[in-house]
């Protein structure tokens, strides 16, 4: 670029030099408040005051330095910077001679209002400004030719990018109307319409009338909002046969961001759809077949069972009786698993029905909880059983499924805590919730392996199932029944120290009386001494929370016992006291984990043994009081 005033001697006194500092304000103001600038800050989405500030200034002090030749030989980088502002909003070029004329229009115009130059100097202004829109000049055409090149370049890459997705996607483009204005040739080729007879027509030409209307409504409700569509959609070709695209629209606007068309690109998935229909019907096919071969299986097994029963009656010898015991056990074993295989195919043909109904939460959780107690007796496990008894007498809910789901936990409890280990269950009403609970000291599961257990077919480890057994259904047919009733899994695991599963399931308390209320009226005055030696210290603990929760007024614990103060004696048969209890008599409740023989002779000793359920511990209250002949005490 040619420097500026190469050749001329320019002296400016200190009286105009003054005048053209203190005239900045009026020049710039004059400049950016022009009425033909308004319309460009608002073509070019520019704001005043930010451009005053960063670029109408400064281009005035360069201005300004030049006047007092400085940088006589370099273009001034105010302008530069001015000139980069501009070309980023695309200014073109005629727009650019406005900014520079009506920048010179407001300086001249304010010095020669103010007739402080002279002629000499105003000659050397003009040509300053002349100067200065030259270089301006040049310096948008050099990088605007820059820039055409880097589009020539992404030009020919977006050509190269065309070619690609033409080559492997159906691509369409329509007018806003969705009138067909261009498609390639792979839209041709699935379609069976050529060019001629697709270009100028709805796009609609190629709708299935088996998709629902919906989804078209979705469809344009997305695109007319400016956001991208995706969806796998059903179409139909010339010859009427179906295929599935996965389609994705996007809306294409113009400089004033409205919607100048639509592009589409599409893919083919008619193959992944009809394999994927094919694998559903086959899945539907499988679940009725497992459907049917358990009802074949279940029928003869449960005739086998009922045999059992009648050979019993007449088989007397040991040897035969234990071949019985293994026919029984072996039948059963293989009925749960007909039962868990039919429960499961019933879910996943989904012709499992959930039926909502009044039940007895104490009822059939106890009755639920009791079927355990000969197992665990026989691996001498310790079943400790909390089974509130304020829960509601009636809840709505499927009853026979929630003892399913309890009983599957309590069995996969017992089959992996070893001998003499505990098992814990609980069971409360809170929050409108029922709330059960099933904790083991058993083998645990390893964490890496949690996530799948609710999984159908699967077992924290193969061995498992050589082990102990089981088609690893159990879990998952539990996870999806209270899934399906509303409720929520509950679950944790430590290898090596045990598992707890429960579930926390909506239950809504009904009017209807199902089974009796307990009444604690005629007990709940009885005085109760409880007698702990740490020797099994969690017994009297449970049993002290049953009674407390009965309502009972008068619990304590005590150590040495006055026999007169107290209506009933609680005491574990391992108690150092025991023996003394036997020749008193006061009623003693004695607790145990196994049943202990002997107590039979004494008839104020009443043996209570684990598990210990709401039921039991009422009525044998309600015997110790009537005997007492306890009253209330008002």
């Amino acid at each position: 670029m040619a420097s500026i005033i190469t050749a001329m001697e320019l002296h400016i006194s200190s009286e105009e030099y003054a005048f053209l500092c203190n005239s900045e304000k009026v020049i710039v103001d004059t400049w950016l408040k022009h009425p033909r600038m308004v319309p460009l800050f608002e073509k070019y989405g520019m704001d005043e005051p930010y451009f005053r500030e960063h670029y109408g200034n400064a281009v005035y002090h360069s201005f300004l330095e030049i006047i007092t030749q400085k940088d006589l030989d370099q273009p001034s980088p105010s302008i530069m910077r001015l000139i980069d502002y501009l070309k980023n909003r695309d200014i073109v070029v005629t727009d650019l001679h406005k900014f520079f004329s009506l920048y010179r229009q407001s300086i001249l115009k304010n010095i020669l209002h103010g007739m402080m130059v002279s002629a000499e100097l105003c000659d050397a202004i003009h040509e300053i400004l002349d100067t200065q829109f030259a270089d301006a000049l040049a310096y948008y055409n050099q990088s605007f030719f820059s820039k055409n090149q880097a589009l020539h370049k992404e030009l020919i890459r977006f050509k190269e990018y065309q070619k690609a997705i033409d080559k492997s996607a159906i691509v369409s483009k329509t007018d806003p109307r969705g009138v067909i204005t261009y498609v390639n040739q792979a839209f041709c080729d699935i379609s069976g319409y050529s060019r001629e007879e697709l270009v100028g027509k709805s796009h609609s030409i190629v709708r299935h009338p088996d998709t629902p209307p919906k989804l078209f409504q979705e469809m344009w409700q997305s695109i007319k909002s400016k956001k991208i569509f995706h969806a796998t959609i059903k179409n139909r070709k010339k010859n009427g046969d179906p295929y599935y695209v996965d389609a994705t629209i996007v809306p294409i606007l113009d400089d004033e961001n409205k919607i100048s068309e639509f592009i589409a690109m599409r893919y083919d998935v008619s193959a992944l759809v009809e394999a994927v229909e094919t694998a559903r019907l086959a899945e539907r096919a499988k679940d009725e077949f497992l459907a049917n071969m358990s009802h074949e299986i279940r029928t003869p097994l449960n005739a086998i069972s009922g045999f059992i029963v009648m050979l019993r009656k007449y088989i007397s010898d040991e040897k035969g009786l234990h071949f019985l015991s293994v026919i029984d056990s072996s039948s059963k074993m293989l009925l749960d698993t007909v039962n868990e295989i039919l429960d499961f195919s019933k879910l996943q043909s989904g012709k499992f029905v959930i039926h909502s109904e009044p039940f007895s939460p104490l009822h059939d959780l106890s009755t639920a909880a009791a079927l355990f107690g000969s197992k665990t007796l026989e691996k001498h496990i310790h079943y400790r059983v909390y089974i509130d008894p304020k829960l509601p007498v009636c809840l709505e809910g499927d009853g026979g499924r929630i003892k399913q789901v309890l009983a599957n936990f309590l069995s996969n409890a017992i089959k992996f805590t070893p001998e003499k280990g505990i098992i814990k269950m609980k069971a409360v009403y809170e929050d409108g919730e029922l709330r059960v609970m099933v904790q083991d000291n058993g083998i645990g599961i390893k964490h890496e392996k949690q996530e799948k257990i609710f999984h159908a077919f699967e077992q924290a480890d193969s061995s498992i199932t050589r082990q102990y057994g089981g088609t690893g259904l159990g879990l998952s047919i539990c996870h999806q029944l209270i899934t399906r009733m509303g409720g929520e899994i509950v679950f944790r695991s430590v290898e090596g120290k045990g598992s707890l599963f429960g579930f926390h399931l909506p239950s809504p308390i009904c009017t209807k009386e199902i089974g009796n209320r307990f009444d604690s009226m005629r007990y709940q005055f009885l005085k109760v001494a409880l007698i702990e030696e740490h020797d099994e210290p969690e017994l009297i603990g449970l049993m002290e929370k049953y009674l407390i929760d009965f309502g009972m007024k008068h619990v304590s614990y005590v150590q040495n016992i006055e026999i007169d103060e107290w209506d009933l004696v609680v005491i574990t048969a391992s108690s150092k006291q025991m023996e003394r209890m036997l020749e008193q008599n006061i009623p003693v409740m004695v607790l145990n984990s196994t049943p202990v023989q002997g107590y039979e002779s004494y008839p104020h000793i009443e043996q209570l043994n684990e598990p210990f359920l709401p039921n039991m511990i009422h009525l044998l209250l309600t015997k110790i009081a009537e005997n007492r002949n306890v009253a209330p005490h008002f």
